[in-house]
């Protein structure tokens, strides 16, 4: 009896062992598929294409092991529950196999992830344009406790066409959690956790978008890799809470829309002038742009010049509504030109060489209360000389400043709003029309730029000269 009971334990041993042989997999699979649990590991020894048409599921408990510079590609669909996708090398490291990508230039795919490891993936060589996970064209949904560790690049990039949603999610030991290859759609749903990689940010690694593209509020900042354009046509949205990390301009052809976030500086420390401008129109094309409760701060250019402003109006609108800051800037705080409208309503501009500066008569509305105090010189700069169209200086409480000698010319009206102060370094003619009407009990002044008692000290002199 003793010698039988010792058998039958050996045989269960042997069958456990055999259900536990590793599987060696690579190519097509073209009909709809399972990796269970008793063929686990597999072991990735080519690439791995799941047609359209086909779905691959991986059952909870299955490791499969990626050997070097290899991956699969997702043309169907991958429904993987609580599973693990490692590196086959005894002693793992980031890079060691490619990447998981879910459809490719023509053909869209589809992937699941539920509760699984994805590590030591990314490829070997070092390179923006790589993600553990690539969803180049198609959607990829993580949910239920997934882990994205230890890629050579990104955890997971996105492509123009691809969706990614993202739902209690670790995405850590990195180099970045996430990367934009192209204005793809991302989702960030409850429970995720994008930090303790290399940098903690959100690159947007391209260029342009003519689409319509969402930047949904992330616990990390999203950082644009250089020069990026919103095309005619198309659209922009900052959700609420967001960072924006600047390195040089962004160009606004289209449309703007930013929500309570914050446009700063990617170096640190920050200082001013570490990054260009946020420009709005250009030439014959029309941009526009609206914030909402937004920071601006530390660019405007490393050069200091009256020609640079941290945002540049040069042709369409920018409207700031509730609480706006624009500050630290290198130059002046917002520049305007004479096919340019700026909306304030409820904002600070502070901390700049001048809040504000006209380039031509454009549309400068104030509305509500606005601070534009806290500068290098606490006035609107004229920088202009010659005005051949209609112009209203809306009322405001720091001085209207001209640079040099005006002309109004022949036909052309300039008003003059209640309760301004104009002071000027040089003289004003009159050759076509002024309109100065103070309001009763108000005044309209107009005087030296030397003249502290009124307005300040707008030219930055202290007391070394007087009027």
């Amino acid at each position: 009896m003793k010698k039988c009971f010792t058998l039958v334990l050996f045989l269960g041993l042997f069958i456990v062992q055999s259900a536990k042989a590793d599987t060696n997999v690579s190519g097509t699979i073209a009909v709809d598929s399972t990796w269970d649990l008793t063929g686990s590991p597999y072991i990735v020894e080519g690439t791995i294409i799941v047609e359209d048409g086909a779905t691959l599921s991986i059952d909870s408990g299955v490791v499969v092991r990626f050997q070097s510079n290899l991956g699969m590609e997702i043309r169907g669909a991958l429904n993987a529950y609580k599973c693990t996708f490692t590196s086959d090398e005894a002693s793992p490291s980031r890079g060691d196999w490619n990447e998981i990508r879910i459809g490719n230039a023509s053909d869209p795919g589809s992937a699941v992830f539920t509760g699984c490891i994805i590590e030591y993936g990314g490829h070997a060589t070092s390179d923006d344009t790589y993600g553990m996970v690539m969803v180049e064209r198609g959607t990829a949904t993580f949910e239920g406790s997934n882990e994205v560790a230890r890629s050579n690049n990104a955890g997971v990039a996105i492509g123009s066409n691809g969706v990614l949603n993202l739902f209690e999610t670790v995405i850590s030991a990195n180099s970045r959690p996430v990367s934009y290859q192209g204005p793809g759609s991302v989702i960030l749903g409850h429970g995720n956790n994008l930090t303790g990689n290399t940098r903690d940010e959100i690159l947007l690694n391209f260029t342009q978008n003519s689409n319509t593209l969402v930047l949904d509020t992330a616990d990390v900042p999203y950082a644009f890799s250089d020069e990026y354009t919103i095309a005619s046509g198309g659209t922009l949205q900052i959700d609420s809470g967001n960072v924006m990390l600047m390195h040089s301009r962004l160009e606004v052809r289209g449309t703007l829309n930013a929500y309570y976030s914050t446009f700063t500086s990617a170096a640190a420390p920050k200082a001013p002038g570490d990054w260009e401008e946020i420009e709005i129109g250009y030439s014959s094309t029309s941009g526009e742009a609206n914030f909402w409760g937004c920071t601006i701060e530390y660019g405007g250019r490393a050069n200091s010049s009256d020609s640079y402003g941290m945002v540049q109006v040069s042709r369409g609108t920018a409207s700031f509504f509730d609480h706006c800051r624009i500050r630290r800037s290198n130059n002046i705080g917002i520049r305007m030109a004479g096919t340019g409208n700026v909306n304030l309503s409820n904002s600070l501009i502070t901390e700049n060489s001048w809040p504000l500066s006209l380039y031509g008569p454009g549309s400068l509305v104030f509305q509500q209360t606005n601070d534009l105090t806290g500068n290098d010189h606490d006035g609107i700069y004229i920088r202009f000389r010659n005005l051949y169209s209609n112009f209203l200086l809306d009322t405001i409480d720091v001085p209207y400043y001209f640079y040099s000698s005006f002309t109004i010319e022949p036909g052309n009206t300039m008003e003059i709003a209640s309760g301004n102060i104009m002071k000027t370094a040089s003289s004003l003619t009159v050759e076509g029309t002024l309109v100065a009407v103070a309001g009763e009990g108000e005044y309209i002044y107009f005087t030296a730029d030397e003249d502290d008692n009124l307005g300040g000290d707008t030219n930055n002199d202290g007391t070394a000269t007087t009027p």
